[in-house]
């Protein structure tokens, strides 16, 4: 793992945190929002808040355990925590430097 800046970590952590924070709240329009811009070129806004397969659970954020980096700091892979159905798991979410911020991958989250 790459050492970083902590205040790295913690845009990294807070991007996390406010995506699922937007997913309890039920606002689509925010989760959507935080996925990488070419994620959104494949599903348009409208496919996305309409369509079944991205009302996936997500269950419930308890913790980021770990934050690795790579390719000079444009791609960073947050493990999580996460209890679903009632069971822990240990999930890996992809995020990328974007147009200035932090974006989840969208294939990342949405898996088939």
């Amino acid at each position: 793992m790459n050492a970083q800046p902590i205040c790295l970590n913690e845009q990294v952590k807070q991007k996390v945190f406010n995506f699922f924070e937007a997913y309890y709240s039920g606002d689509r329009l925010k989760v959507y929002s935080y996925l990488d811009t070419s994620f959104q070129r494949k599903v348009p806004l409208n496919y996305f808040l309409i369509h079944p397969s991205y009302e996936i659970d997500m269950g419930r954020l308890l913790s980021i355990t770990q934050i690795e980096y790579k390719q000079d700091d444009k791609l960073a892979l947050a493990e999580c925590n996460i209890e679903i159905q009632g069971k822990l798991r240990t999930v890996v979410l992809d995020l990328k430097y974007d147009f200035g911020g932090w974006k989840l991958e969208g294939e990342s989250v949405f898996r088939a």
